[in-house]
């Protein structure tokens, strides 16, 4: 006798989505936070006034949290969450949430001209500083009409900003560079020493007193290309050519 056994999976699932909204520093940027009944990875696909596109963590994890990178202020998101594993999503959902807006006091940003197609895909990264008192220093994302979609309140100014495939930060901070999350959390350091009020997860240690600009992430996005600066004493080095000693 032959006997033929099926199983039937349910959808059945304790696990939990909510949208936090966005941080004072961080004041386009609302999170999804995840907690799932059992390790799994989360999908997100976001509606909005710029189209449809999608954000994935694809670590394995009970607890996620997600930034919603690249939202312009005020617009209505539609947000469609998933959890699944290597064999199945085990739970989703369809929330909603606004965007806030940027504080009275942000820098104006207006674009001239824009030529999308002579500019490399994604959102342009900039930095905005406003010198005397009281000081602040953005670093800010613009989409392909202009629009400011993120904005990170930093405590000087980020330069050589640029955003990895993982969708970390890397950029220069008070003369050392720096990867964070866009919250500003920072996950690296590198650099002769850690600047004081930086509390990175990794300090990775240079033979250098600083750097100095110019940093990019190489191919494979696990070696920096920069300029640095290093001082060496070099006795009775001439100073002055009337003067060689």
């Amino acid at each position: 006798m032959n006997v033929a056994l099926l199983a039937l999976w349910g959808c059945a699932s304790d696990s939990r989505f909510e949208v936090r909204g966005a941080e004072p520093g961080t004041p386009l940027t609302p999170v999804v936070v995840a907690d799932l009944d059992r390790p799994g990875s989360v999908r997100v696909r976001i509606s909005d006034s710029r189209g449809v596109r999608e954000l994935a963590l694809d670590a394995l994890a009970e607890h996620h949290e997600i930034p919603l990178y690249g939202v312009r202020a005020g617009d209505a998101l539609t947000l469609e969450l998933e959890a699944f594993d290597e064999r199945r999503v085990f739970a989703s959902e369809e929330l909603t949430t606004t965007v806030g807006e940027l504080p009275v006091d942000f820098p104006i940003v207006e674009v001239l001209a824009s030529v999308p197609d002579r500019t490399e895909p994604g959102l342009r990264l900039l930095a905005a500083t406003r010198v005397g008192s009281p000081y602040a220093a953005w670093s800010l994302a613009l989409d392909e009409a202009g629009e400011v979609v993120w904005a990170l309140a930093n405590p000087s100014e980020v330069s050589d900003l640029r955003r990895t495939s993982s969708g970390k930060l890397v950029g220069i901070r008070d003369q050392v560079g720096i990867e964070m999350d866009p919250l500003g959390h920072l996950s690296t350091v590198w650099g002769p020493s850690v600047p004081e009020g930086m509390a990175p997860d990794v300090v990775v240690e240079l033979g250098s007193n600083r750097l100095h600009h110019e940093l990019f992430v190489l191919p494979g996005e696990q070696e920096l290309l920069g300029l640095t600066v290093v001082k060496r004493d070099v006795p009775r080095f001439p100073c002055r050519y009337d003067a060689p000693t």
